[in-house]
């Protein structure tokens, strides 16, 4: 396909919002039309990023023969209904992060895609970090030897004071999970992500302030398969935090330490030698860490350059391109067990023990 994608974008939110000035960035796309839950935010998104037009009905949008892809950039209650309905019409489809509301919708919402001929990926973007991409390679290269222990944190601390009102407080609109459902999985994503190893029993004890229908913060210890061990601590009622998510893959003869909020470092740390701090140079980088690295070494990129390399490696997979590692976008098979792992999670809390997820 030589022509420019068109997108479709369902919601316009921070997220969606977001997703309309990545696409734009990737040079392979462009957005023909959004969607929101009013007319009024439909316009005003449209004629912010000039996009030509805006509707009230995200079925109109899907429903459209010109659109190639769809990106759901919905409340988590939206994803199932709008994911199926992208797919039964044929579209490729990028959706946001959780892949439904339950595990039920999710587990049909990825066996549609599975059945379908198109593309398909879940926006668990803090992957497409070059950093993060680099740190895999060294781990696959044996770089820090076979890995047994992977721990860290995700705080935030919005939902610190009282009077906070937002939907991801309500359990109907976010699910079983406020806190470890939002943040948590992005860190369960990158463990798995950066391990190869999948999360089969997890013991929680979550929590929550303000008498908030639903966890704000807890802890939780997992055990992957191959025997290795995971802790980390999921809040968003620390003060002071912002997007503070840290993870470190220990492994028989060294350890890699990411932080998100220093996203162009990487920690090496080695049994026998000194630790190594590793910065972003993109001359220096694997291949497929180089291709998600578009500044100089010192011009640090962010968030928004992440939704810029996963719609990338989505759209050249389209156009039968696909990037040198093409493998770090999350799949809805991907989504499907972090959600199990949410479930999990929240029945562990809730029974006070140790809880073994299905087997795949």
């Amino acid at each position: 396909m030589d022509r420019a994608l068109r997108i479709g974008v369902i919601g316009v939110g921070l997220v969606g919002s977001a997703h309309i000035e990545a696409i734009a960035r990737t040079g392979l796309a462009e957005v023909t039309a959004v969607a929101a839950s009013s007319a009024e935010s439909a316009r005003r998104a449209a004629d912010r990023y000039l996009v030509p037009r805006a509707e009230a009905d995200w079925r109109s949008v899907v429903e459209d023969d010109s659109i190639d892809v769809v990106h759901n950039c919905t409340p988590n209650h939206l994803h199932d209904e709008v994911g199926r309905a992208a797919l039964a019409a044929g579209k490729h489809l990028v959706t946001e992060k959780p892949l439904a509301a339950t595990v039920q919708e999710g587990l049909g919402l990825a066996r549609a895609a599975e059945a379908a001929s198109v593309v398909s990926a879940l926006c668990h973007n803090y992957r497409q970090f070059a950093m993060v991409v680099e740190a895999r390679e060294l781990i696959r290269e044996g770089m820090i030897g076979e890995v047994h222990h992977v721990h860290g944190a995700y705080l935030q601390g919005w939902l610190a004071p009282a009077g906070v009102s937002n939907w991801r407080l309500d359990p109907e609109v976010s699910g079983v999970s406020t806190t470890f459902a939002d943040i948590g999985t992005h860190w369960c994503d990158l463990a798995m992500h950066l391990s190869a190893r999948r999360i089969e029993s997890v013991c929680a004890a979550l929590s929550s302030r303000h008498s908030r229908p639903a966890d704000d913060h807890g802890g939780v210890l997992l055990r992957f398969d191959g025997g290795v061990l995971g802790t980390v601590t999921a809040s968003q009622v620390s003060p002071g935090a912002g997007n503070s998510l840290r993870i470190r893959l220990d492994g028989a003869y060294g350890a890699l330490y990411w932080v998100l909020e220093r996203p162009e470092d990487l920690w090496l740390g080695r049994a026998n030698g000194p630790t190594e701090l590793r910065r972003k140079s993109p001359p220096e980088l694997h291949e497929s860490a180089r291709l998600r690295a578009h500044r100089p070494a010192g011009e640090i990129e962010g968030w928004n350059t992440t939704f810029v390399n996963l719609f990338s490696s989505v759209y050249r997979r389209i156009k039968g391109e696909p990037l040198p590692g093409d493998d770090c976008v999350a799949t809805l098979s991907d989504g499907l067990l972090l959600m199990r792992v949410v479930d999990a999670v929240a029945q562990s809390n809730s029974e006070r023990s140790w809880l073994d997820l299905p087997r795949p």
